[in-house]
């Protein structure tokens, strides 16, 4: 705790005007901290946002992925069942089948 300021308030004859620029420096010092913590947190809170930015779009684009692999599976699926099935149809049918496509 720095009392400098009461020992030069307490020698001078008059010590209101060493006691206002005493104060006054210290609104200026506890200003230029508020503002300093504020521009920081800002920017920790610019960051926070981007990162959130990201992992959402991260996110967005694994769901992408993986409903684009399981449509691509069911399809697969699909046409395998779809050649298993004209396999087991006799000649006849299977060229009766084919012509229809």
């Amino acid at each position: 705790k720095d009392s400098t300021w009461i020992l030069n308030a307490k020698n001078a004859s008059d010590p209101w005007p060493a006691l206002v620029a005493e104060l006054k420096s210290r609104c200026e010092f506890l200003e230029r901290d508020r503002n300093e913590l504020s521009r920081i947190t800002e920017g920790m809170i610019r960051m926070e946002r981007e990162t959130h930015k990201v992992e959402l779009e991260a996110a967005a684009a694994t769901a992408t992925r993986e409903a684009n692999e399981k449509l691509h599976d069911m399809q697969q699926q699909a046409s395998r069942k779809m050649r298993n099935m004209y396999q087991t149809l006799c000649v006849h049918c299977q060229r009766r089948v084919y012509s229809a496509l």
